[in-house]
């Protein structure tokens, strides 16, 4: 390694390191968590039947879709079809990952309600 890539080296890992205990003080200072004032998280409390029918009717559409695209997917194995099974196979995939997160992130909101919002 000649010289000049010597310096250059050294001098990007200097630069590195000073921005990152640059970063790391001006991050010490930012408080931990940032609470929510009361009126917001009511408003949000407030929304929880609407998200549920929305959550419940989202769902419901997902797992008709996924009863479909299996039935359309048996038919396509049935008539010896491999490459439309194949993509059927990934599009059912597709749709069990959607419902997967999208049911993952309701449970998060009810855990979020009932830790957060008064019964009633």
């Amino acid at each position: 390694m000649n010289l000049s890539k010597k310096l250059l080296t050294g001098t990007a890992a200097a630069v590195m390191v000073a921005g990152i205990g640059i970063g790391s003080m001006a991050n010490a200072d930012a408080p931990a968590t940032t609470a929510l004032p009361a009126v917001e998280v009511q408003a949000k409390c407030d929304r929880e039947p609407e998200i549920t029918a929305k959550y419940d009717a989202t769902h419901e559409r997902l797992t008709q879709r996924i009863a479909h695209l299996q039935e359309r997917h048996q038919k396509a194995v049935d008539n010896g079809r491999d490459k439309l099974a194949t993509r059927l196979e990934r599009l059912i995939t597709r749709v069990q990952q959607l419902d997967t997160k999208l049911t993952t992130r309701y449970e998060k909101y009810e855990a979020w309600v009932d830790a957060n919002c008064q019964a009633g």
